[in-house]
C-alpha cells in the first residue's frame, strides 16, 4: 500500500482503482435461505432502480445520493444541492419494456429543497390471444405504470438532513386501472468520523391498491324468457405496495490515506435491503472519479434473483455556467439479456 501512496505515476492510480473496485465486488457473501414473500405485492415496477450512476454501483446508493435520483433512493438526499438540477433517465428493460425517470430539484433557500419526480413503466404492445386463436387475434393491449411525486427536503444542521415524499402510484392494464397514494422518507448523517456517513430510507408506505375497470363486469344469461340479464362483477384481491427498508454506509477512502490524493476520489458503499415482497439484499459498489468530472462505478447485488454484477461511467462538464452530465450503467440479469440505462443531466 505505501508503495501505491508513493507512486507518482499519472496513470497507475486510475488503474489501480479499476483493479481494487472489481476486487471490492468479488468479496462473497452467503445468506441463509428461507420463505419469501416474493410475488405478494403489486406495483412491481417501483422496484426497478432508478438512474445509471446509482445501479452502476450496484443500487448502493442511499447515502451517497446527492443528485436528482436521490428522489427515488432518499429523498434526503437533495438537501445538499445549492443549484437547480435536472435529470432524465432511460432504462431499456427486459422484453422490450422501458423504464422511465424524470427528476427535478429546486433550491428553496440555504436548508429547504423541493423535488418532483416522474417514474413511468410501459410494456410495449402486447399481442392478445385465446382459447379459440392461441396464435393471437390480430389486438394489442399494453400495460404502463406511472408514479408522481413531490419531496421536501430539510438539512437540520450541516451533518444531518432528512427529507419525505409524497406520491400517486397509478396501474394501468388493458382497461382496468389502480391507483393509490404512498409515502418514502429517508435521513442522512455524516459521522465526522474520517469520512463516513449513514443513512436510512423507506420507501412506498402505504395502503392497499386494487384495480377497476370494465373487463371485471360481466352479465349472466336472462333466469327465464323475458327477464333481464343479471349484471355481475368479478371479485379482486386488493394488493399491497412493495415496502422497502433501506440502511448505508458511505466512505471516501482514498481520505484515509495519510497522503492527500488531489482530484481522485473513491467513495465506497454499501447498502442493506429490506424489501416486503422478497429476500433481503446486499448492495456494494463503489465509485472512482477525477477532478470531479470523469467517474468509474462498479458493483454487486447480492441475493438478488436476477441482477447481480453492475457496472458504468460517466462525464460532467461545465458549458457556459450550465454542469452538463452523462452517465451509463450496465446490468446483468441471470436469465434475460443485460439491461442498459441511459442518464443525461444539468445543474443551473
Amino acid at each position: 500500500m505505501r508503495t501505491f501512496l508513493k507512486c507518482q505515476s499519472r496513470w497507475r492510480l486510475p488503474i489501480a482503482t479499476v483493479i481494487l473496485m472489481q476486487g471490492l465486488i468479488a468479496v462473497p457473501v452467503h445468506t441463509q435461505g428461507s420463505a419469501t414473500n416474493t410475488g405478494s405485492t403489486g406495483s412491481a415496477f417501483l422496484n426497478i432502480g432508478v438512474g445509471a450512476r446509482a445501479m452502476g454501483m450496484g443500487g448502493a446508493f442511499g447515502t451517497l445520493a446527492d443528485d436528482p435520483t436521490a428522489l427515488y433512493w432518499n429523498p434526503a438526499g437533495i438537501a445538499g444541492l445549492q443549484e437547480v438540477r435536472v435529470s432524465v433517465e432511460h432504462t431499456w428493460w427486459v422484453a422490450d419494456m422501458r423504464h422511465d425517470f424524470l427528476g427535478v430539484v429546486v433550491p428553496l433557500d440555504d436548508r429547504f429543497k423541493l423535488g418532483l419526480s416522474v417514474i413511468y413503466f410501459s410494456s410495449g404492445d402486447i399481442e392478445i390471444t385465446t382459447i379459440e386463436q392461441p396464435k393471437g387475434t390480430g389486438q394489442t393491449y399494453s400495460t404502463s405504470d406511472m408514479s408522481l411525486g413531490g419531496t421536501l427536503s430539510w438539512a437540520l444542521t450541516n451533518d444531518l438532513s432528512v427529507g419525505a415524499t409524497l406520491k400517486y402510484i397509478r396501474n394501468d392494464l388493458y382497461n382496468l386501472a389502480a391507483s393509490g397514494i404512498a409515502f418514502d422518507a429517508g435521513a442522512q448523517f455524516n459521522t465526522r468520523f474520517h469520512s463516513l456517513s449513514v443513512a436510512l430510507a423507506v420507501a412506498n408506505l402505504g395502503g392497499q391498491m386494487q384495480y377497476t375497470g370494465a373487463s371485471l363486469d360481466f352479465q349472466y344469461p336472462p333466469p327465464y324468457p323475458g327477464a333481464e340479464p343479471i349484471r355481475a362483477s368479478f371479485n379482486n384481491t386488493p394488493f399491497s405496495l412493495p415496502l422497502t427498508y433501506r440502511a448505508g454506509l458511505l466512505l471516501e477512502a482514498f481520505e484515509l490515506f495519510e497522503q492527500p490524493l488531489q482530484g481522485h476520489k473513491l467513495f465506497i458503499a454499501g447498502d442493506l435491503v429490506q424489501p416486503s415482497d422478497g429476500p433481503n439484499k446486499f448492495n456494494l459498489g463503489a465509485e472512482y472519479s477525477y477532478d470531479g468530472r470523469f467517474f468509474l462505478r462498479s458493483g454487486y447485488i447480492f441475493n438478488a434473483d436476477e441482477l447481480g454484477f453492475n457496472a458504468g461511467g460517466g462525464v460532467r462538464v461545465p458549458f457556459e455556467g450550465i454542469t452538463l452530465e452523462a452517465q451509463y450503467a450496465f446490468s446483468s440479469l441471470k436469465s434475460f439479456s443485460a439491461v442498459h440505462r441511459l442518464g443525461v443531466g444539468a445543474g443551473f
